[in-house]
């Protein structure tokens, strides 16, 4: 405890104390101011103050020491009140401490947790990543499909004016292979026979002969008619108000379409004269001959837009027999 708290703890008997001797050199003065009047007076006056100062000492003694023991009680007691404030603030601090570590073992939990999570999202992200990289890979193969379809149809379309040919060729080439199955047959008799007589053989052969150049003629004359039917294609895109396109040796003018019913009006220039085909429709084959050319020439429009179509002239190939020539 500080000097200036003890100063200010105060003891009725000490005030007392501090009282009588603060009036104790009025007294003195007193006396003085008295003994100057009366000096027999003042020397009795003064054996008795003397008297009685052992007393006050002793009493002033007591009274100290009585209020330094109050102090050292009262300060005991504060030094207790104290130590349980300071114990209650360990017991606070140990509590708060605990609450603290367990929020800390809490978040540490959280975040090995989120920790968890963002790795699994990660992975799920690569997950991802592939699966997109893997729907591009398979969009660009339908992309590819798409256009390997799309080339399929225009060659589809551009067939399709050269399937009633064919159709043709195929049942010409059907009887020819028959023919030849039976002059193969034929040549299986003509061998049995031999072998049954072989004289009848040396007589024959002359038949055998003969049959085999019909094959050979036969062999070529599919040869020549499988050349006949080979064809040039050529493509265009005519505009209706264009002028007149050159298309290998004939000439081609649009004048009218129809978007909504797919028709279209076409002028046709060949040989000197004009050919007009008119409310045609889209991916009809136009035939017609020009002087010299072994077969017809054929137009088909295969896209009619709404100033232009689109097709394409198809020609006998150069070196073809021209065993004909028809004009009309």
């Amino acid at each position: 405890m500080s000097r200036d708290e003890i100063r200010e703890i105060q003891d009725p008997l000490f005030a007392r104390v501090n009282r009588s001797g603060k009036s104790r050199p009025q007294r003195a003065s007193s006396g003085g101011s008295t003994g100057s009047g009366a000096p027999s007076g003042s020397g009795g006056d003064g054996g008795g103050g003397s008297s009685k100062w052992p007393y006050v000492l002793a009493g002033a003694l007591v009274v100290t020491v009585g209020i330094f023991g109050y102090l050292f009680y009262l300060s005991q007691q504060r030094l207790e009140a104290l130590n349980s404030e300071l114990i209650t603030s360990k017991t606070q601090l140990a509590q708060e401490l605990q609450t603290s570590q367990d929020k800390i073992g809490t978040l540490q939990e959280g975040l090995s947790q989120s920790e968890a999570k963002i790795q699994e999202q990660r992975q799920q992200l690569g997950r991802y990543r592939g699966q997109v990289a893997s729907l591009k890979n398979e969009t660009e193969e339908l992309k590819s499909e798409q256009k390997e379809q799309s080339r399929n149809l225009e060659v589809i379309n551009l067939k399709k004016a050269d399937r009633e040919q064919v159709e043709q060729l195929e049942g010409q080439t059907q009887q020819i292979a028959q023919d030849v199955d039976q002059a193969k047959a034929g040549i299986t008799d003509l061998r049995d026979t031999t072998a049954r007589n072989q004289s009848a053989i040396d007589s024959n052969r002359a038949d055998i002969s003969k049959v085999g150049g019909r094959a050979d003629s036969i062999n070529s004359d599919l040869s020549a008619f499988k050349d006949s039917f080979a064809r040039e294609i050529f493509k265009f895109e005519l505009e209706k108000k264009g002028a007149r396109m050159e298309v290998f040796d004939v000439s081609l003018g649009l004048r009218k379409t129809d978007v909504k019913k797919q028709r279209y009006n076409l002028e046709i220039f060949a040989d000197g004269r004009k050919i007009t085909k008119k409310n045609q429709h889209v991916n009809e084959p136009i035939k017609f001959y020009v002087e010299g050319a072994a077969k017809e020439y054929e137009v088909v429009v295969t896209k009619v837009g709404k100033d232009f179509v689109v097709g394409q002239l198809s020609v006998p190939k150069k070196g073809a027999n021209a065993n004909s020539s028809v004009s009309g």
